[in-house]
């Protein structure tokens, strides 16, 4: 899918996919946005905040928090997975991976134990061998 703002493709796992697909299924006003008021029209982002996002997060005792934050998150989460940090940077829109090591991985605890491992993998794998 497409932002319009930034013009960029937002890559979603199938999870996520699974459950917009779902949603859109089950949509009776024909469009395809997700929060519609009563005429069918997309939802304010303050509209979904207020109404959605920070009841949501009360009710189950988080500290609130800007939706937009969430990328902060979802960025170290896809370093913890070990994703490819272009890949990473390009998902928030940055335009290179500075931003990425210099602010999000050193919150990813251990990450690095991880790298020599992988290494020592691939070096004893038969790809290498032949």
């Amino acid at each position: 899918m497409k932002t319009p703002k930034s013009g960029r493709e937002l890559k979603v796992c199938n999870t996520v996919y699974d459950a917009f697909k779902r949603f859109k299924a089950a949509n009776r006003s024909g469009n395809n946005f997700v929060y519609t008021g009563p005429s069918s029209t997309p939802r304010q982002t303050h509209y979904v905040s207020r109404t959605l996002w920070y009841p949501t997060l009360k009710s189950e005792g988080l500290k609130k928090r800007r939706p937009y934050e969430t990328g902060h998150t979802a960025a170290v989460l896809h370093i913890a997975a070990l994703e490819n940090p272009l890949y990473i940077s390009q998902r928030l829109g940055h335009s290179d991976t500075r931003l990425l090591f210099d602010v999000y991985a050193p919150y990813v605890v251990n990450a690095s134990r991880y790298d020599v491992n992988a290494f020592d993998q691939l070096m004893s794998s038969e790809a290498v061998a032949s």
